[in-house]
């Protein structure tokens, strides 16, 4: 688990916390009043009763009809004194993983929600996303908007149908102000209302995690390239903007990318670069895993 991932964890685990401790707070002062207290105990023992006769296979239907007397008793004692009895249950935050952040060992929609947010905010990108509903089909020309429509319907059957594609890459080649970005962003912003771990950076930002990933020390080194090998959804913008750095930039995309494919994650790649451009800024490695 990286860096973020366990600060999001500790950010979970308090919500977790605070809820059971206002729920046990509520219960203490609901049990000052003597028959509250009185019914609550009764109740309690009772259940354990019930459940030892039901491990000794024995009848525990006179003990269910003493339960549920009391527990209406005691939801009786409760509405005289004005407690509600949800006060005395933790409320949490998410309801699908009770503020555990794992749903059938999955990662719950609660983490990939704090997880996206703050990979965004680290990227630059906390702001209001672009949407695909937004989206001006008006100011291309009719040969144009059947290409941006194209990759729009792409880009949501990638998301609608993840994991189970037949492809894990989509490269995006346009001239500079053909709004690759602005897709890419749209991509994004709906791969997030999904609830798929989604990581977006620029091909700058990228380069200079593999360059602080070269130079860090063993022990600190997975904890950078972690995110972008391990998202769902991975999104490198301008792709051959960056400097090619010796023994860094070739050497860590490929290794990026080639683990991304082997583990069936999803990559987008916007670039000014064509095809021919790309094997001669990278190499046939790095060209075969993006075209």
């Amino acid at each position: 688990m990286s860096k973020i991932e366990k600060e999001i964890m500790t950010i979970i685990k308090e919500r977790r916390d605070s809820a059971t401790r206002i729920a046990d707070d509520n219960l203490r002062s609901a049990l000052q009043h003597e028959d509250i207290k009185k019914l609550y105990d009764e109740c309690n023992a009772l259940k354990f009763e019930i459940a030892k006769k039901q491990y000794e296979n024995k009848n525990i239907d006179t003990l269910l009809d003493s339960y549920n007397k009391n527990r209406k008793a005691l939801h009786d004692s409760l509405k005289k004194h004005n407690i509600s009895k949800d006060n005395m249950k933790p409320i949490y935050t998410c309801n699908k993983c009770n503020d555990t952040g794992f749903v059938n060992n999955k990662r719950c929609e609660c983490f990939n929600k704090l997880l996206n947010e703050s990979l965004l905010a680290l990227s630059g990108l906390n702001k209001k996303l672009p949407n695909f509903e937004n989206i001006d089909f008006s100011v291309y020309n009719k040969k144009t908007v059947d290409i941006v429509q194209n990759i729009v319907k792409i880009m949501q059957d990638i998301v609608n149908k993840y994991p189970h594609l037949s492809k894990n890459m989509l490269n995006i080649f346009g001239k500079v102000g053909v709004g690759k970005t602005y897709l890419a962003e749209c991509f994004v912003d709906y791969s997030i209302k999904n609830n798929l771990y989604t990581v977006y950076t620029t091909a700058y930002n990228l380069n200079q995690d593999m360059l602080n990933y070269h130079l860090a020390p063993i022990n600190q080194k997975s904890d950078i390239l972690d995110k972008y090998i391990n998202c769902d959804i991975l999104c490198i913008d301008d792709l051959g903007t960056e400097n090619i750095l010796k023994n860094v930039t070739v050497e860590y995309l490929y290794v990026i990318l080639n683990e991304r494919s082997q583990k069936g994650k999803f990559t987008l790649i916007t670039t000014n670069l064509m095809p021919q451009q790309i094997m001669d800024t990278y190499d046939e490695r790095i060209f075969s895993r993006l075209i």
